[in-house]
C-alpha cells in the first residue's frame, strides 16, 4: 500500500524513463561534440554555455565531461580551462554554474577556438575562407 510520502511504482518507472532519456540525449550530444574538429567543438560548447537551455537535458551535463569531450582537450588542458574560469568543482552540472562562470567559460572556449592551431583539411579551409 503506497502512502503519500512514498512514490508509487509507476511514478518511479516514469522518473527512471525520463532520466534515461536525459542521459541518452546528453551522451549523443557529447559524442557529436567529440566528432567535430577542435575549433568547431569549442565554439559549440561555448554556444551551449551562452544560449543553451539549462533547465532542459543539457543542464545536466557535467562541466568536466563537456570540456573533455572536445577533440584534443585532455585532462590537464581541461583542468587549466576550468581553473581560469573559476570552476573549482569539475563535477558540477552546467545548470549549477553561476551566469558569471558560464560566461567566463564560454569566453575562454571561444578564445581557445580563435587561437587554436588545428590544421583543417583543404576543402574545409576553402569553405571557411568563403564564409
Amino acid at each position: 500500500m503506497a502512502t503519500a510520502a512514498t512514490p508509487s511504482y509507476e511514478q518511479a518507472m516514469a522518473a527512471k524513463a525520463i532520466a534515461d532519456q536525459v542521459r541518452i540525449a546528453n551522451a549523443r550530444y557529447l559524442a557529436n561534440l567529440k566528432q567535430q574538429p577542435m575549433r568547431r567543438g569549442l565554439m559549440q560548447a561555448a554556444a551551449l554555455l551562452r544560449d543553451g537551455d539549462m533547465k532542459g537535458p543539457a543542464g545536466a551535463i557535467q562541466v568536466y565531461r563537456l570540456v573533455t569531450s572536445i577533440r584534443y582537450v585532455q585532462r590537464k588542458r581541461a583542468e587549466a580551462i576550468l581553473y581560469k574560469a573559476q570552476v573549482y568543482q569539475s563535477n558540477r552540472s552546467l545548470r549549477k554554474l553561476s551566469p558569471r562562470q558560464r560566461e567566463l567559460l564560454a569566453t575562454l572556449l571561444t578564445k581557445a577556438a580563435v587561437y587554436s592551431r588545428e590544421r583543417l583539411p583543404v576543402d574545409q579551409r576553402a569553405a571557411e575562407a568563403a564564409a
